[in-house]
């Protein structure tokens, strides 16, 4: 089926004519969202989608309707990027047909190298976590809520079994507040190969998620993460929460990162937000991800060994490892890989910081994880070899 059938188009009509005025966002998503009977995406288009809920339709309209009001109403700055608005994905007779329906939907997005902006009411994993189970895919998932999820739990497992033993990639909840979740939730993330940051240490210090925002292909937010009354719209009221401006921020690293490959939204609800804060919030985020998107420099493209790069190695005899670290020249960030029994690990995104602490003979806890991952390999090595 062409994914024509599968979504009902935006009617651009119905919005005020002040949103498509030369200069918005509006007037470049409207020129080349209006269907002419066919779908042709361009290679590395930005492709917004709204999926339908079965028991909710119209609410669910009303819903992408006040966000895309919204995010068209914002200024233009980001001349070569190209946007379309793809519509709402039409609700199934059941939640599974819709899926189907979805994955179809993202499959045709993906197979044209174009990237997926999702917004949903449903709070679920289940797409992103369907593109991480296809054999292609080669990337980390970050997912910002309060709580540790439990309800896909079984998914998150599958999706870490079907990794190869040395991709060892990465699943990570950022936002999540203590107080909504128990002792035993944490310690099933971290069984699953998973870890979290809190608000407050973000709040402390943002840039502790910058490389890990620097090297993750899928975000989801579940919009529960964020502060009620900086952004209003969740069917629940938290007083506590990452607020708006730090949102902004980590899309943007985000959009900076080295191939994100789908960003999603759930949970906003338009019947909460009377004042429009929050779906004016949610389309700053996605502004701020195309900043990103607009502003990527190529240095994550530059080979390990390029002139463009400081190469700095630190034996670490006491754990039985050598870090390699290197920083690009120009923009000054930071990776590292890991040594162990001449095994080396590929480049993974860290901070100056990473670096002073291992001339210091410390590793941080962004470098050790993935120490304990290369020892993993070897011992996994080595019960093949024998």
């Amino acid at each position: 089926m062409e994914i024509i059938d599968l979504v009902e188009p935006v009617d651009f009509s119905q919005f005020p004519a002040s949103l498509f005025e030369a200069g918005r966002l509006g007037a470049k998503i409207k020129e080349r969202s209006e269907s002419k009977g066919t779908i042709d995406f361009d290679s590395f288009e930005i492709v917004i989608l709204g999926v339908l809920q079965v028991d909710e339709i119209d609410q669910s309209r009303e819903n992408y309707f006040s966000l895309r009001e919204s995010m068209y109403g914002l200024f233009d700055h980001f001349p070569n990027l190209k946007v379309r608005d793809l519509g709402n994905v039409k609700s199934g007779h059941s939640l599974k047909d819709t899926r189907v329906a979805l994955n179809e939907t993202l499959n045709g997005i993906y197979r044209n190298k174009s990237l997926p902006i999702v917004l949903s009411n449903e709070v679920s994993f289940y797409e992103l976590l369907m593109r991480l189970n296809e054999e292609d895919y080669n990337g980390n998932l970050i997912w910002f809520d309060s709580k540790i999820p439990q309800l896909e739990g079984s998914c998150i497992k599958q999706w870490n079994c079907n990794l190869k033993e040395e991709d060892h990639k990465l699943f990570m909840v950022l936002g999540t507040q203590k107080y909504f979740n128990s002792m035993v939730s944490f310690e099933q993330l971290s069984s699953l190969g998973g870890s979290f940051y809190g608000v407050g240490k973000i709040r402390d210090d943002i840039r502790l998620i910058e490389p890990e925002l620097r090297d993750a292909h899928a975000v989801g937010v579940n919009i529960d993460c964020m502060k009620s009354l900086d952004t209003p719209g969740s069917n629940s009221l938290y007083p506590n929460g990452l607020v708006s401006t730090e949102m902004c921020q980590m899309m943007w690293y985000y959009g900076m990162s080295t191939a994100p490959s789908s960003l999603s939204f759930w949970g906003y609800h338009k019947k909460n937000d009377a004042s429009t804060l929050g779906a004016n919030s949610i389309a700053q985020m996605v502004w701020h991800f195309m900043l990103g998107l607009h502003s990527r420099t190529m240095d994550f493209f530059s080979e390990p060994e390029a002139e463009c790069m400081d190469h700095h190695v630190i034996p670490m005899e006491e754990y039985g490892v050598t870090l390699f670290f290197i920083k690009h020249k120009i923009t000054e960030r930071w990776w590292f890989a890991v040594q162990y029994n001449n095994l080396r690990s590929d480049y993974v995104s860290c901070l100056k910081e990473d670096y002073e602490l291992s001339r210091k003979g410390e590793i941080s806890q962004r470098l050790w994880k993935y120490i304990v991952h290369k020892r993993m390999d070897v011992v996994h090595n080595n019960k093949v070899d024998s």
